[in-house]
């Protein structure tokens, strides 16, 4: 099955996109029908370094401290966190986290 990931600025560049003016890169994964995000996660960080160092660390299960993760527009905690399952078609997407504000 197949699982569409899409990296905003300034992670789709860090990850290999052009620069952070294409605004998003996108990669078709292949994931078994039911397998976990965390899953996903560890085989994707386990094969390439940008995607472990900034996305997700499999030996402890912590996603980074900059993103925020969204399964089919919501929330992954409100999705089932990282034990949530995928199905074909799904859409995960990887935004930089934001902070801030007035003092």
């Amino acid at each position: 099955m197949r699982v569409e990931l899409e990296f905003f600025p300034w992670l789709g560049e860090q990850l290999g996109g052009q620069d952070y003016r294409s605004r998003h890169l996108t990669w078709q994964v292949d994931a078994s029908e039911g397998e976990a995000v965390g899953a996903l996660f560890a085989r994707l960080a386990a094969g390439d370094e940008a995607f472990r160092r900034l996305i997700f660390e499999p030996d402890t299960r912590q996603l980074g401290s900059q993103v925020v993760v969204v399964l089919n527009d919501r929330l992954l905690d409100l999705a089932g966190g990282l034990d949530a399952r995928l199905r074909d078609g799904d859409q995960v997407a990887i935004v930089p986290a934001l902070a801030g504000g007035a003092r």
